[in-house]
């Protein structure tokens, strides 16, 4: 009956992870590289003595076909770690040190949730009764694993998935970590950040003490990456509880580091936006396979010719993980300015309990284990030489979890000896409570504990990329300690430059407002922009312009009034304009008084009498213009005075001389008609005419905007009586109403 009870459970939360699942199609549940090729690794134990492991690793990728060659084969390395603690364990047991040996079932994940369950079900038929699980890699394949291993009520040991929502004893009441979770790891990311603001404020001149101290950071994410999601949702919450707020998070992001054209296209602009930003810092969050992709994309962006590449100082969690960087290019560009933070200890060469990790994988007989000889095959593809070789230590980077892995079989081993002794069953909720939380023993200079939420105690080691390439540890992060970041002051002061970049938000001047760097997008990163003449600063991102009759201030932080002034009169400039004005007035109206006594007189109407009045009005109306100008204080009615005056005095000049020159025009081709048809005086010539034009009513006509002259051959009206061409009736025409007219 249990067996059927947990097999209902069992397909209760299987039915539940396929609803959930984030993949529209499942991997296929291919059986190569799980049971085909498992790893069993069993001693003989004279005490009879003896417990089953279950070890769940991503040997392969989803298709259960091509080997997972990210971070140089780690999930084979974790599986070869796990025997070696297996070893470690029974190598104690032979010692007489302990009384219970460990064997291990090692199986394929396929680095997807629904191969891991199926290597779970597996192992749990043919190795049964298990009394533990060490896995998974993944948080996205250990979350539902989490779940069916608590339907058995199967303690789960991880030794990679560092989710937060792992921490949640609601959904996942029988699993621990070697390590804290991600929440922990953004505080770590967090308190370095901080720190480095910290030195780089210290270190600021006098002229820059009043700068604002803050850093500009934008954050790196996998796009619907749950490891990601989290790492930025903590983080994100740390910065906006700062009261300091020391930090500005410029720009969040995402990749999606897939093999297709658009989204190389996205992920290229985003590093080349990120190369050009000019920001402090760059967090990276990304997930688990990413950094070759991202160094990739970083190395194309230093070699385009045409962006300019600004330094950042770069901040990585440890799915960036701590293997070294073999391009040269990178090594200039990142040395002394990539940072990695690693749970402790993050020494991916040397492991717990002695040894090294390297020599240990030189001394395995490669042939034995399958996925063993499989990598080996992949490494050299082919060539004979380098099969028959042995491993090449060199370039061979050792993951960085293989020391976690191992403390979980040690973890392991310390909980059942304790609960055998006390005769407990470790297919119970209790042994989870009572004798695996309950863990405690040291190795080395490390504590393994767990907290009340099944995590590791939180302590981390700071790395920083070095000249030659390899990462080297600077300092040390533990929430036991205060302050809880120690950075080494050597290796601090001569490795990571606090001088920190900051072209992203460059200092403005008084006449300079900030404006958004447009490919950012954000509140953080700006670029100086002059401040228009009549506009003042509102705040450090936004001017307003200055109301009618006031002006901004020096600064250009306030608008003041402007005071209303005239020209002093003793200015020369003053006294000259005033003195011709009233020159001009005086020969005005000298030459009108003249012409007034004179009206009638024949030199005088010969001259367009008429049209010099309009001269005269117009010549007096400039002048006056001179007093308005320099003696009249402005307001809206004097203002629009002189914007009216200003030109009303030349038209009326101008105007009067185009009639006058038209006159003349007039009288010229009058003496000429006069000569062919003898019709006596010429026309157009009396006052009338020199002060109002004639127009032909055709020119009113609607279905005509605009006609620039009148042909001489028409019969037009002005007023009652018919005007008529001479050319015309020289042509034997008559008078008649103009047909539009009528």
């Amino acid at each position: 009956m249990a067996k059927i009870r947990h097999l209902g459970s069992l397909l209760a939360n299987i039915c539940f992870l396929k609803a959930s699942l984030a993949e529209d199609v499942c991997p296929a549940l291919t059986r190569h590289g799980k049971s085909t090729n498992a790893i069993f690794d069993q001693r003989n134990n004279e005490t009879g003595l003896q417990k089953n492991l279950l070890g769940l690793f991503p040997i392969h990728n989803k298709d259960c076909t091509s080997l997972s060659t990210s971070n140089n084969y780690n999930g084979i390395q974790r599986a070869m770690a796990m025997i070696h603690g297996l070893n470690i364990v029974n190598d104690q047991v032979e010692r007489g040190e302990k009384t219970i040996a460990l064997n291990g079932f090692v199986y394929d994940t396929c680095s997807n949730e629904i191969s891991a369950i199926d290597s779970f079900i597996e192992g749990m038929g043919n190795h049964d009764p298990v009394s533990g699980v060490i896995g998974a890699s993944y948080s996205s394949v250990t979350i539902p694993l989490s779940m069916v291993a608590h339907a058995y009520n199967l303690t789960m040991l991880s030794y990679a998935a560092t989710s937060g929502y792992l921490s949640d004893k609601r959904r996942h009441s029988t699993f621990a970590r070697l390590l804290p979770s991600d929440c922990n790891q953004a505080k770590v990311v967090y308190d370095i950040i901080k720190n480095l603001t910290t030195v780089r404020f210290n270190n600021l001149t006098e002229d820059e003490s009043t700068e604002k101290k803050s850093i500009a950071v934008q954050v790196l994410m996998n796009k619907e990456s749950e490891y990601s999601q989290s790492l930025n949702e903590e983080f994100q919450r740390l910065v906006k509880d700062d009261p300091d707020k020391l930090i500005l998070i410029c720009k969040v992001s995402e990749f999606f580091f897939i093999n297709s054209t658009e989204a190389i296209e996205h992920d290229q602009q985003e590093i080349k936006s990120l190369v050009q930003s000019g920001v402090d810092v760059v967090v990276s969050f990304l997930s688990v396979g990413s950094k070759r992709f991202f160094l990739d994309g970083l190395q194309m962006a230093l070699k385009d010719q045409s962006t300019k590449v600004k330094s950042f100082l770069l901040v990585s969690t440890d799915s960036w993980d701590v293997g070294d960087v073999s391009n040269m290019e990178m090594i200039q560009f990142l040395s002394g300015k990539s940072l990695v933070t690693m749970p402790y200890p993050g020494d991916p060469y040397a492991i717990r309990y002695g040894g090294n990790f390297t020599d240990y994988l030189g001394s395995l007989n490669r042939w034995k284990y399958p996925w063993l000889s499989e990598m080996w095959q992949d490494m050299c593809r082919g060539n004979e030489t380098c099969l028959a070789s042995s491993l090449d230590l060199e370039t061979f980077w050792i993951d960085s979890k293989v020391s976690f892995v191992i403390d979980t079989v040690m973890a392991f081993s310390d909980a059942l000896e304790r609960c055998h002794k006390d005769g407990c069953n470790v297919r119970t909720h209790d042994f989870f409570e009572d004798y695996i939380l309950k863990t405690s023993f040291v190795e080395g200079d490390d504590k393994i504990q767990f907290d009340c939420q099944g995590n590791m105690l939180r302590k981390y080691g700071v790395y920083i990329l070095s000249e030659n390439g390899k990462y080297k540890r600077i300092g040390m992060w533990s929430d036991l300690t205060s302050p809880r970041l120690h950075f080494d002051s050597y290796v601090y002061s001569s490795q990571i430059n606090p001088s920190m970049n900051w072209t992203c938000r460059p200092k403005c001047s008084i006449d300079q407002y900030e404006e958004e760097v447009k490919h950012i997008s954000s509140s953080c990163c700006h670029m100086c922009v002059t401040i228009p003449n009549h506009y003042v600063k509102v705040t450090s991102r936004s001017i307003a312009p200055c109301p009618n009759g006031t002006w901004p201030n020096p600064q250009k932080t306030k608008c003041t009034s402007l005071k209303q002034e005239t020209l002093a009169f003793s200015s020369g400039w003053t006294l000259m304009a005033l003195l011709v004005a009233i020159l001009g007035l005086v020969i005005v109206v000298s030459v009108m008084v003249v012409v007034s006594k004179h009206f009638n007189h024949v030199m005088i109407k010969s001259s367009s009498r008429e049209l010099s009045v309009f001269v005269w009005i117009g010549v007096l109306i400039s002048h006056f213009h001179t007093f308005l100008v320099f003696l009249v204080k402005p307001t809206k009615l004097t203002c629009g005075l002189l914007r009216f005056s200003s030109t009303i005095g030349y038209t009326f000049i101008l105007s009067a001389l185009l009639l006058k020159v038209r006159r003349i025009f007039q009288i010229f081709l009058g003496q000429f008609r006069q000569s062919n048809t003898n019709l006596g005086q010429p026309k157009y010539i009396s006052p009338e005419h020199q002060v109002i034009d004639p127009v032909p009513p055709i020119l009113f006509h609607p279905s005509l905007s605009f006609i620039p002259f009148v042909p001489d051959c028409l019969c037009y009206w002005f007023g009652d009586h018919p005007v008529v061409s001479s050319l015309y009736l020289a042509h034997g025409g008559t008078c008649q109403l103009d047909p539009f007219v009528s």
